[in-house]
């Protein structure tokens, strides 16, 4: 990879000091049933930048893709985020996306926030600045947790159509805008998780939706609007969990309920586009893709009304390109955020920059210490992610805090 000269400072004395990278770590800690991942850049200058990415999507392996691309970033000015950036995708072209991908964008967003605090800004505002300070969210995974995660999260587990309508009137309190679920399946008394789609569980591999699944997520959603009231908003995610035509049963059935949206992920633009002007409903979608390649076919094809992206999967600054292309397109964006708070600071700068924005979503279910894992902690007041004022994501991983909570080591076979 080119290096850049130290005469270039000179030349330019406008320009920031050229820095190296030095070092480049990976921290994990254990968030009750899920891991959270982290990576470290060290700079000769002292500065380090922070990113966050996602173990639980490319398993053990990733480390050792991270381990093997950092070779490549050693030595360079983190400043220049963007040749590096470009270079790793070049030298990576034949193998992109997937684990290669969610690489990258961990090593971009550190090298963001390595970036912004030479300069001494926000990392919005190396891209035009904030268009807002205040982010509206909605509640993620509202109950989701609370079946299979309740203890790790301190809160009641939910039991009964009653509970469900209790987590609604707790969404309205809260101040929060809306609130997003997941399918729940109820069988002999008990309430249960749907998600075959993702997991060797009833319902895998077909995925099909019968009329006792449908009935259950009207009563669920029922429950919801109940205690919500009628102006949160209110969507439910189905993933992967069913074929198209489960899609079209799905959107009949939940139609009484004011959907703010029906999300859901298909690897086929050409048939999203069709079901987007099958159902009377907004449709999001994308949170699975990489790159704004790959996503331009999907906007072609007018696929959904509005575009998930993940900032960590995709970097903050290849996800604020595909925001753009979807701005050309009418398409609003939100973020999938469903990390630990520093994944929060991260698509809360992109949430704050994007002009065609819709909502940001977030985890309140968590593990007790939570909000500990960065400093200072992230302010939310009246359902709003209040952008931080310090430099870079302008939030510091809590690496005692991490290293607290170690992530067991893999069983041997």
């Amino acid at each position: 990879m080119m290096r850049t000269s130290e005469s270039e400072h000179e030349s330019f004395p406008w320009r920031p000091k050229t820095m190296r990278v030095t070092k480049i770590e990976e921290l994990h800690c254990l968030a009750g049933w899920r891991p959270f991942s982290f990576l470290k850049v060290s700079t000769d200058e002292g500065l380090v930048g922070w990113s966050e990415f996602s173990m639980p999507f490319g398993g053990m392996q990733l480390s050792h893709v991270i381990r093997a691309m950092s070779g490549l970033v050693i030595g360079e000015d983190p400043q220049r985020f963007e040749r590096t950036i470009t270079t790793l995708a070049a030298t990576r072209v034949q193998s992109n996306g997937g684990l290669v991908q969610i690489t990258i964008s961990a090593i971009e967003n550190a090298l963001i926030d390595i970036k912004a605090k030479a300069l001494g800004i926000r990392a919005c505002d190396l891209f035009g600045g904030a268009v807002r300070e205040q982010v509206p969210m909605y509640w993620s995974h509202c109950g989701t947790y609370r079946l299979r995660n309740a203890a790790d999260c301190n809160v009641l587990p939910l039991r009964t159509l009653d509970d469900i309508v209790k987590l609604g009137e707790e969404v309205k309190a809260s101040g929060y805008r809306a609130l997003k679920t997941n399918t729940f399946i109820f069988k002999d008394g008990e309430i249960g998780s749907y998600r075959p789609g993702l997991s060797r569980v009833p319902g895998h591999p077909e995925c099909n939706i019968d009329n006792e699944i449908l009935g259950g997520m009207a009563d669920q959603l029922a429950a919801l609007r109940q205690g919500a009231g009628p102006d949160i908003g209110l969507m439910i995610d189905l993933n992967l969990h069913v074929h198209p035509e489960g899609l079209r049963r799905v959107a009949r059935t939940i139609a009484p309920y004011d959907m703010t949206w029906l999300e859901y992920d298909l690897y086929d633009p050409a048939a999203m586009a069709r079901l987007r002007h099958q159902i009377d409903m907004p449709l999001a979608s994308y949170e699975c893709l990489f790159g704004r390649r790959v996503f331009r076919p999907y906007f072609e094809a007018g696929s959904a009304d509005v575009a998930i992206i993940d900032v960590l999967w995709n970097g903050l600054g290849e996800s604020l390109k595909i925001a753009a292309m979807a701005d050309s397109f009418g398409v609003n964006v939100a973020p999938h955020n469903y990390y630990s708070p520093l994944a929060s600071a991260i698509s809360g700068h992109f949430s704050a920059a994007v002009p065609n924005f819709s909502i940001m979503e977030t985890d309140v279910d968590v593990v007790p210490w939570h909000d500990d894992i960065v400093t200072p902690a992230l302010r939310v007041e009246n359902g709003c992610f209040i952008l931080p004022d310090g430099p870079g994501w302008g939030v510091e991983v809590n690496e005692e805090v991490v290293r607290a909570h170690p992530v067991p080591a893999p069983r041997a076979n």
